[in-house]
């Protein structure tokens, strides 16, 4: 698991790895400023599934947090390591999809969702055409895009143009002054 942090110059930072075995330490990111290692392997049940559990120390201490796969720590998804005010409210206490409990902490705690992040939104799918083009090419989309943005670039990687506050299911994309080459759309 991969945390993305724009604005640096290698903006993809390790956050979990989950092929762990005991006594490897975890390698240093921004929720694990160092020293945590494996010290025991177990599982849990996840929805329907077993999901690895990774439990950590620093050697000295056993309060921290153990890793879940595909969950993130017990500390939440991008809880920090270190627990600077060891205050019981840092912990990942239930973890829902679809509005149903996969995942709890306490078998007793009440799975109330207090914030919520959309599971499952749906995906966008995307048509470009006429793929080459020479005047416009088009670009279609399943789904209303709200505020969308393009960034066309080049095959060396340099923005050639941006379109901002895009709406609607078509955008249309004019050639004018581009020369003749390999283009790259990406949609936000």
């Amino acid at each position: 698991m991969y945390l993305y942090k724009e604005g640096l110059a290698e903006p993809d930072v390790l956050a979990y790895d989950y092929n762990l075995n005991v006594g490897d330490t975890l390698p240093l990111s921004c929720l694990n400023p160092g020293g945590a290692f494996v010290f025991q392997i177990d599982s849990v049940l996840v929805g329907s599934e077993y999901n690895k559990r990774f439990w950590l120390t620093n050697g000295w201490s056993y309060n921290y947090p153990a890793l879940i796969e595909g969950l993130g720590s017990t500390y939440g998804a991008f809880g920090y390591f270190e627990n600077p005010t060891n205050e019981w409210d840092e912990f990942l206490w239930c973890v829902q999809f679809n509005n149903q409990p996969v995942w709890s902490y306490d078998t007793t705690y009440n799975c109330s969702t207090i914030t919520k992040v959309d599971d499952h939104e749906q995906k966008i799918n995307v048509q470009v055409f006429p793929n080459p083009f020479s005047l416009f090419t088009t670009i279609k989309a399943n789904k209303d895009l709200n505020k969308a943005s393009l960034r066309m670039t080049n095959i060396f990687g340099q923005v050639v143009r941006t379109l901002v506050n895009l709406f609607g299911t078509e955008i249309r994309v004019y050639r004018n002054n581009l020369p003749s080459g390999i283009y790259f759309l990406c949609l936000h």
